[in-house]
């Protein structure tokens, strides 16, 4: 039997497009095989002159448990340079969506965490569930920041603000991300899709020249983007030999509170 796509489009009559990782099992972690399929859909979306709005979704419990870590395993045997070259095109596939012309709206439930919110950083709009799971864990994995969360989050609740944050590693509700600025809205859970849905129908609404023109305007921010992502690269490659991480993902597999040496 052949495995499920890891991702699925959607499309309707308002031009509002609907990307969806569908890894329920895995809750939607970010493998290699999710990232191609996901640059693809991606592509395909930008090469699309109907698609007026992207709605951003998750299958299942979770919306993103954040990398694959099958896949950090890995990456911790991997010498840095190879590591790190992998991580800079890791964070490319799913951060293309900062280049589409067309406004994006992440659909956010259940948890969300690490790199799995930090991708959607690089959305225009957040939907997030009252009781969701939201937080950027790297340090409690043993590794820095990476995708891009070092470059977006001071950019959307301050610089201050992010430092907490990204330093901390810990997760907060759907109700205080609203609160904190990392998300723009918070709904009931099973409310989450359809007001995200109604949020990029109204954005779809609107005129498509005047909306790509100001699209284009907007991503005057992403100047300096790149060089973020080639430091986080070069840094998460620093520690993944190191047996903070081997803890960390230990530690997260088996459900337990991680002891760090510092090596």
């Amino acid at each position: 039997m052949s495995q499920s796509p890891p991702v699925r489009l959607d499309r309707r009559k308002t031009g509002v497009v609907t990307l969806t990782l569908c890894r329920p099992e895995a809750r939607n972690a970010l493998d290699e095989a999710t990232a191609l399929a996901f640059s693809a859909a991606v592509a395909e979306i930008a090469a699309d002159a109907s698609a007026r709005a992207l709605v951003l979704a998750g299958e299942g419990k979770a919306f993103c448990g954040g990398g694959d870590l099958t896949m950090l395993n890995e990456l911790a045997a991997a010498p840095p340079p190879v590591a790190r070259l992998y991580m800079r095109k890791f964070y490319a596939y799913f951060l293309g969506i900062a280049e589409l012309e067309i406004p994006v709206v992440a659909a956010i439930h259940g948890h969300a965490i690490g790199a799995g919110i930090a991708f959607t950083l690089a959305a225009d709009v957040r939907v997030v569930a009252n009781d969701a799971k939201v937080g950027f864990n790297f340090t409690r994995l043993g590794i820095p920041p990476g995708m891009g969360s070092t470059f977006f989050l001071p950019r959307v609740v301050g610089a201050a603000r992010a430092a907490e944050l990204l330093l901390s590693g810990r997760l907060v509700s759907g109700e205080e991300a609203v609160r904190l600025g990392i998300c723009h809205e918070a709904a009931p859970s099973g409310d989450v899709r359809a007001r995200a849905d109604a949020i990029a129908d109204d954005l779809a609404s609107a005129a498509p020249l005047a909306v790509r023109l100001t699209k284009s305007a907007l991503r005057r921010d992403l100047v300096g983007l790149d060089r973020a992502l080639d430091e986080e690269a070069a840094l998460q490659a620093l520690a993944y030999p190191s047996e903070d991480l081997r803890e960390g993902v230990a530690a997260a597999q088996a459900r337990r509170t991680p002891v760090f040496q510092g090596r």
